[in-house]
């Protein structure tokens, strides 16, 4: 994201992978894990929202074809599918206990510790920030959201502005 042009600039022959998430359920996660649960505000993370989706789209136009694009609906759809196309683009050798990310993975501190709670990717998490949207004060942090959001980023990232708003 902010150093995307510095690293390229120095390996531009390097493989680059954009993991895409939709920015609603980034809002999701990141609004009731660390702002309800947690009790930061919701601010701190105005880079995480407004301003990566932002550098991300820039980092994918500036690397262009050359980079894969993952979207992490994609993993919950279909995750063997992915991780072997991953694979296919680093020219490693897919193997099963790829899909068992639990097994292999250290605790950290920082990041959502709901992923430790699985062995793979859930399909109830793709979604979730469309349940919550019944929650009025979710609602609301999200409608306004979205009018910050630019509509080119939303779509370049992958992402349909207008049947997200429906």
């Amino acid at each position: 994201g902010y150093f995307m042009p510095e690293i390229y600039k120095i390996f531009p022959n390097a493989k680059y992978i954009f993991l895409l998430r939709n920015p609603l359920a980034v809002l999701r996660s990141i609004y009731y894990k660390w702002v309800i649960e947690k009790g930061n505000k919701l601010s701190d993370y105005k880079d995480d929202l407004e301003l990566m989706p932002k550098l991300l789209a820039e980092g994918m136009d500036l690397i262009g074809e050359k980079a894969l694009i993952i979207h992490y609906e994609k993993i919950v759809d279909n995750p063997q599918k992915e991780i072997e196309r991953t694979c296919k683009y680093l020219n490693i050798e897919y193997c099963d206990a790829m899909m068992k990310f639990n097994s292999i993975l250290p605790v950290w501190d920082f990041g959502d510790d709901h992923v430790y709670l699985h062995d793979g990717p859930r399909e109830y998490y793709k979604d979730q920030w469309v349940r919550k949207l019944n929650d009025s004060k979710f609602w609301n942090v999200a409608n306004n959201y979205m009018k910050e959001i630019n509509k080119g980023v939303l779509e370049k990232l992958g992402y349909n502005y207008d049947e997200i708003m429906k």
